[in-house]
């Protein structure tokens, strides 16, 4: 059996949520609908407390992903703390130490968060000064978190690179995967559930990619 629950930090506008038991398949899903729960509530910056959280899977780390990506989007922030020496060492591995703030205790996380979201009101009102009243007044506020969206505008050369990338690589018989695959495009750094092997493309940005029944991934 999985408990979610959380505590309240930074006068309402932060959370600290708890996990107890394994985040595979059903509760990964209650994960990324409590956190959605939270952040339509005015939560800007998460803290997920492992210490009790025995053992994540693939859909639990496709959750934890989603969630990072809207608080981003929203300008807030994500950070993990407590997480046991096997999920840790996993993290590790995927690099999630570049996406998010991961620190030994709740104390660090949460002063960890504190100074982000304090940065990034900070950094967007600056951001909006110039740009009163211009066109397109979502540029500049989204830059500092989703940056690589400028890579976006040589779109023309793109679908030709893929191609020729995904040409030499045919797809096997297709299999089904018990858990959703989470694949974070490398061009836009969108986020695509695969449900079973074979050939894909990017929603946002077109690009081309394969997931085989080893659950890996080429782009």
């Amino acid at each position: 059996m999985v408990s979610i629950y959380h505590t309240t930090e930074f006068g309402g506008s932060g959370a600290v949520i708890v996990i107890e038991g394994p985040l595979t398949g059903e509760s990964a899903a209650d994960l990324e609908s409590y956190a959605g729960t939270l952040m339509n509530g005015g939560v800007r910056a998460v803290l997920i407390d492992g210490s009790g959280m025995e053992y994540i899977a693939s859909s639990g780390i496709g959750a934890i992903l989603v969630i990072g990506r809207k608080l981003g989007d929203t300008g807030g922030a994500l950070a993990l703390c407590s997480l046991n020496t096997e999920t840790s060492t996993l993290f590790s591995l995927l690099g999630f130490g570049k996406e998010f703030i991961i620190t030994p205790s709740k104390s660090e996380g949460l002063r960890e968060l504190r100074r982000l979201i304090d940065l990034s009101v900070t950094e967007k009102a600056r951001a909006r000064e110039p740009v009163q009243g211009a066109a397109k007044p979502g540029t500049d506020d989204s830059g500092m978190i989703i940056a690589p969206v400028a890579s976006h505008a040589p779109s023309a050369p793109v679908p030709a690179q893929v191609e020729t990338v995904s040409a030499p690589e045919p797809a096997p018989a297709a299999a089904s995967f018990q858990h959703p695959v989470i694949v974070e495009c490398r061009e836009c750094g969108s986020l695509v559930r695969v449900k079973k092997s074979g050939d894909y493309r990017c929603p946002e940005c077109d690009v081309e990619f394969t997931v085989f029944n080893d659950m890996s991934v080429a782009m």
